[in-house]
């Protein structure tokens, strides 16, 4: 038989809350090697095995994060796994335990911390909250806000943290001081929601979507849902992204990121042109398609030139 234990990933889906979203789960096999499931709602449409070290764990993967970097992080004992969010090309991110706390238990991944290619923030339970670049070298540590944290997501309309808490409820963490942020998250909206995880709807809504056991819940205001899911394919730890415009909210031409059209994106935009893949898909696929044409390549270089002189896209 097998459980579900680990996160469960939300990476394409519809107009609808439900009905045709992929997830990828972290399962734990008895016996044999646990393996992450992909789903189309609930039915499974693919399995691969669990990086080596995880596969034949006890436990294997705890616990995972999302990133805009079109790959996903999956945790355990043994370090970080990286996923290409077709669930190939797994390699080693982040080799032995965390820095300061036990497990890499609740994860969330932040494309603000070192741009590019980012930070992964991560606690367990009532352990400290700590900040590590994506070599496992620790930037941050806060001490624990005075709750157990069971998952972690982070919200990019304001950079900071959600938190799942022992009971259930959503919480905010600044991600400044790591405190908390009075007046916003939600209450539990089903029982035992404490042993789900959760993940921030990259819709720019700073909606969070909590998944497993047999429920799914859409925290925003106000909640929607819960859903009820089938137990063997939704238990588990969450991660969920929602469908969007990759492309909304950037701005063309903007590179880097940081918000400005201006010769500072130049250098980044050459990189771009190369193909680099640790690039995000709103410096690359998005900002560096000058043109408009679903990719980023030689002939965007006249019109990036020419938006850059004008200054700005048609």
């Amino acid at each position: 038989m097998y459980k579900l234990i680990g996160l469960v990933f939300v990476v394409a889906m519809s107009t609808s809350a439900l009905a045709q979203l992929e997830y990828w789960a972290a399962v734990r096999n008895d016996p044999g090697p646990n393996e992450i499931h992909l789903f189309d709602g609930p039915n499974l449409i693919r399995v691969v095995e669990q990086f080596r070290g995880a596969a034949w764990d006890p436990v294997g993967f705890r616990d995972g994060a999302s990133s805009p970097y079109q790959e996903f992080f999956f945790g355990w004992d043994g370090g970080v796994v990286a996923y290409n969010n077709d669930g190939t090309g797994p390699f080693l991110r982040i080799s032995g335990p965390p820095p300061e706390i036990d497990f890499w238990r609740a994860l969330a991944f932040d494309p603000t911390g070192i741009r590019p290619p980012g930070s992964l923030w991560a606690a367990s339970l009532t352990s400290a909250l700590i900040e590590v670049d994506l070599g496992g070298t620790l930037l941050t540590l806060f001490p624990n806000p005075g709750v157990s944290i069971h998952a972690l997501a982070f919200d990019e309309t304001d950079d900071n943290l959600w938190a799942l808490t022992s009971n259930g409820d959503i919480v905010k963490i600044d991600t400044n001081d790591g405190s908390l942020i009075p007046g916003q998250g939600w209450t539990a909206q089903f029982p035992n929601a404490a042993w789900f995880g959760l993940g921030a709807l990259r819709d720019r809504t700073g909606r969070v979507a909590a998944v497993g056991d047999t429920k799914l819940v859409i925290y925003g205001d106000p909640p929607l849902g819960p859903w009820d899911l089938p137990a063997e394919a939704y238990m588990g730890l969450a991660v969920a992204v929602e469908e969007h415009d990759p492309c909304a909210g950037f701005l063309c031409g903007d590179v880097n990121c940081d918000g400005h059209f201006d010769g500072g994106d130049i250098d980044p935009f050459f990189v771009a042109l190369g193909g680099c893949p640790w690039l995000p898909c709103p410096c690359m696929a998005c900002a560096a398609d000058v043109n408009g044409d679903g990719a980023v390549n030689g002939g965007d270089i006249d019109p990036f030139f020419e938006a850059l002189r004008r200054g700005g896209c048609l």
